[in-house]
């Protein structure tokens, strides 16, 4: 394993500065192009904005995310895997609705109670998971999996 000393002597500054911006530049662009073109399907076939905004939008903007935690999973490296996806909650709730709320109100659109209840009891649920000190199985995880697709399933069949 390398520090992170020894990636500067390999790439140097401007090398490892020219990745950043090149990998910034690219995370935003596909996040934007990704988002854009599932939203115009999703419309195109009919999709409620709720559930494009829970699904589309959501993968959409999280893949940068999903790809960080499956790599660091993979890597076995699960504090970093946890902490990706806890800190960018986190940071999307408070920071992001805290800014947009300041410079607009953003009000609760219909169903948006349901919405964070779930996300509440699905989070709780992760937690005791979690905090079980084990490895989350792969049948644990598909079922976390399965309870968002049938979250989405239920808001979808009921508008």
């Amino acid at each position: 394993e390398q520090s992170s000393g020894a990636m500067t002597d390999r790439y140097g500054l401007i090398g490892n500065v020219a990745g950043l911006v090149a990998g910034l530049v690219a995370l935003v662009w596909g996040a934007d192009v990704t988002v854009e073109h599932a939203a115009r399907v999703a419309v195109a076939a009919g999709v409620p904005s709720s559930i494009i905004g829970l699904s589309v939008v959501a993968v959409g903007t999280s893949l940068p995310e999903l790809v960080a935690s499956v790599i660091a999973a993979v890597r076995d490296e699960a504090d970093l895997a946890i902490g990706n996806i806890v800190g960018s909650n986190i940071f999307n709730l408070l920071f992001i609705l805290g800014v947009t709320s300041t410079i607009a109100s953003v009000p609760m659109p219909a169903g948006g109670l349901i919405d964070l209840a779930v996300l509440a009891v699905l989070s709780v649920l992760v937690l005791i998971l979690s905090m079980s000190g084990r490895r989350i199985t792969r049948f644990e995880a598909a079922g976390l999996a399965i309870a968002w697709l049938a979250y989405l399933s239920w808001r979808l069949a009921t508008g």
